[in-house]
């Protein structure tokens, strides 16, 4: 079959339909400034690497994620960050050489990513079930709320579902034909995934040898162990490139504190963690309260009961398929309560229900609707009214998803170069990406503003908490004239903006 008859192959027509919405609502906000929540503050975190990659150079970096350049916005130091892999960024900043550096063209490469995941799970579904069940579970997935929420949230998490996926349909693909190339090249995507995208992907090969020995497949468990030494592989490389940033193998001296240190801290196991006060009782509350959110409460119910009735035959018997749906939901109670001090800051943690919920859901309505075209229909209009029930869902999550600070929109809206009189936190990652970028200056007073070249600027920025007083009144009487006052939600006060 020639590649037009592959693509225009009337049994992939229901993915490209499924493609289409994604798409459709994925441009939604795709070019607004980053926002003040996780959306934002993610977001500015993995863009500013990669404009340090366009700036210093691949080399100078050494592939690094360089934090910032902060502490005094005006000063070069690298500063890495080595709590996640370096993928997106660096993607992301091929992103940036292609069509320029905006939040468009950095949220792009998630849009890219989540294209692949739809296509890999909608095939997973495909190899180990039917046609049917693959268009049903997929629309599920793709109108969930969780979807719209991760529709362009540039984080490692939403890039890692992309290779989940692709090793799961890679695995059950396997199952059936004993495929030694698809084997070698699963075990290749692991790795690939492994040391770029992001620490999810680990579990999965685990989840792959827990399945086949579950379902009594002693060859294909012994032939899975070969992912035991390539994820140590994988890991030792992390290591080592660490260890070429920082001078430790544990990655002492980065921003955020060693790998060890963001360890624990995640795991809910240091003193820094400890005033969030985590309780088991609290945490699978929140997770519930998430759940029913962003999954909504009747798709994310008829999951529970798929995977409650499995559980209830599971010593008489279960299909091998209904087992691996189990272990998936499994996996993410897993991640989500061993990792609790992440599932208990950000909310969007729950995305690795996506592939079980969705495919648990589908299964029991298919189930309830029957065989034949029909069903299809009403299916659909089911899924119409559970979408139509999350409207307020979907509605807040594009207000605070494309929701700005007062001086990030107003760098986002205006070109041109500023000159500061205040150093901003390194962490104020929507900020950084702006400054990161824009011809920038630095003045904390009178002798030094005046030592610039102001024909060489367009704004000046004063804060009314960090800009020295007798400054700010020299440039309110120089500019005053052509000024506005902006509100910053992030740092609580106000900023005068001089038009020079």
């Amino acid at each position: 079959m020639g590649l037009r008859s592959a693509l225009l192959d009337r049994s992939k027509l229901p993915l490209y339909a499924i493609l289409v919405i994604y798409v459709a609502y994925s441009l939604t906000g795709i070019d607004s400034p980053w926002s003040m929540g996780h959306h934002g503050c993610v977001g500015g975190e993995k863009s500013r690497p990669a404009i340090y990659y366009l700036d210093l150079g691949y080399t100078t970096t050494k592939l690094g994620q360089v934090a910032s350049k902060d502490p005094s916005m005006c000063v070069t130091s690298l500063d890495y960050n080595v709590d996640h892999p370096a993928g997106l960024p660096l993607l992301i900043s091929l992103s940036f050489q292609a069509f320029g550096i905006s939040e468009a063209a950095a949220r792009a490469t998630i849009v890219v990513s989540n294209i692949a995941m739809i296509c890999f799970f909608y095939l997973f579904v495909k190899e180990y079930w039917n046609n049917k069940l693959a268009f049903l579970a997929t629309l599920t997935m793709v109108i969930t709320p969780m979807f719209f929420y991760i529709r362009s949230f540039t984080s490692t998490e939403v890039f890692s579902m992309m290779f989940i996926c692709g090793l799961l349909y890679m695995y059950v693909k396997w199952l059936k034909t004993g495929s030694e190339k698809l084997f070698w090249t699963s075990v290749v995507f692991f790795f690939i995934g492994a040391v770029f995208s992001d620490w999810w992907v680990y579990p999965v090969p685990f989840l792959m040898m827990a399945h086949s020995w579950l379902s009594k497949k002693p060859k294909k468990f012994r032939k899975l162990l070969i992912f035991i030494p390539i994820a140590a592989l994988a890991m030792a490389v992390y290591i080592g490139h660490m260890w070429l940033l920082t001078g430790s193998l544990i990655g002492n001296g980065s921003h955020w504190g060693s790998l060890l240190d963001r360890l624990l801290f995640r795991l809910n196991l240091d003193q820094a963690s400890q005033q969030y006060n985590i309780t088991p009782l609290a945490l699978t509350k929140a997770i519930l309260e998430s759940c029913m959110r962003y999954y909504n409460p009747l798709l994310f119910s008829l999951a529970v009961i798929y995977i409650a009735t499995t559980l209830v035959r599971i010593r008489k018997g279960v299909d091998e398929r209904d087992l691996l749906v189990v272990l998936l939901f499994a996996m993410a109670v897993a991640i989500l309560y061993a990792f609790s001090n992440i599932t208990w800051i950000h909310d969007f943690f729950v995305l690795f229900f996506l592939p079980s919920v969705s495919l648990a859901a589908a299964s029991v309505m298919a189930r309830a609707l029957g065989s034949g075209k029909r069903s299809v229909v009403f299916y659909i209009i089911l899924l119409l009214i559970v979408a139509a029930s999350s409207y307020g869902t979907y509605k807040d999550i594009y207000s605070w998803s494309t929701t700005s600070d007062d001086l990030v929109k107003f760098m986002h809206d205006h070109d041109g170069s500023f000159i500061f009189t205040f150093n901003e936190s390194p962490d104020y990652q929507q900020f950084g990406f702006y400054t990161d970028w824009r011809n920038i200056a630095c003045a904390d007073s009178i002798s030094q503003m005046n030592g610039i070249d102001f024909t060489k600027f367009n704004y000046i920025v004063t804060s009314a908490g960090g800009t020295d007083a007798s400054l700010a009144s020299y440039l309110e009487s120089k500019f005053g004239a052509r000024s506005q006052i902006i509100y910053n939600a992030y740092t609580n006060q106000n900023y005068t903006v001089y038009l020079v």
